[in-house]
């Protein structure tokens, strides 16, 4: 299980999805972007495992 959380605290996603997530409070789209592939790579890597 992965998630991708926009504006949010984030202390709970530990919880959830142990190191499987990405957090961005960013509203900037190079930013969003950036952290979006960060994500697809997380995805990539645990599919590849």
């Amino acid at each position: 299980m992965f998630a991708f959380s926009i504006d949010a605290k984030g202390e709970y996603l530990d919880q959830l999805y142990e190191k499987n997530w990405i957090l961005t409070t960013s509203t900037n789209r190079t930013d969003l972007g950036e952290k979006l592939i960060k994500f697809c790579k997380l995805v990539v890597k645990e599919f590849f495992r």
